[in-house]
């Protein structure tokens, strides 16, 4: 398996997973998929991405999902991995708990709701787009030049 994954996927619902997958496969990203908040963290510990996509409501571990667990995900991105965009791709629609995810530090946020492949294009080129400049700050050349006209493409 390829070590240079563009996206990480933090979905435990399986047709969700297969869905997102596949529109960043049209899209020409690489990606890795898992469905706890431990498995994300230990992903995000062994090496970079360009894109975190992060459902809230995520088992910790073993245990049943919560908020909370997507909302740490989300959190330890800000803290600790500075040249990842999140976005956040949920069922929760209440306004508190989406300003909760932009103010931990997520980019953008989908309702899965209102879900459409465009709008989805459309958030991953403002991700794409503020991966590369934090890479371009930090002084680093970005890893997925290759995707950004597909991105572009999709979302017009």
């Amino acid at each position: 398996m390829n070590s240079n994954h563009d996206v990480l996927v933090v979905e435990d619902n399986h047709e969700w997973a297969n869905l997102l997958g596949h529109c960043l496969t049209s899209l020409e990203f690489t990606f890795v998929k898992v469905a706890t908040k431990h498995d994300a963290l230990a992903e995000l510990a062994k090496r970079k991405f360009a894109v975190a996509i992060v459902d809230l409501k995520i088992p910790n571990g073993h245990n049943g999902g919560t908020i909370d667990a997507g909302l740490d995900v989300v959190r330890w991105i800000n803290e600790h991995s500075h040249s990842t965009a999140a976005l956040v791709v949920s069922v929760v629609e209440e306004t508190d708990i989406i300003t909760a995810a932009l103010d931990a530090g997520a980019q953008a946020y989908i309702t899965k709701k209102d879900f459409r492949v465009e709008c989805f294009a459309k958030k991953m080129e403002q991700c794409v787009t503020y991966y590369r400049k934090l890479e371009e700050w930090s002084g680093n050349k970005p890893a997925i030049d290759k995707v950004e006209d597909s991105v572009k493409s999709m979302s017009k």
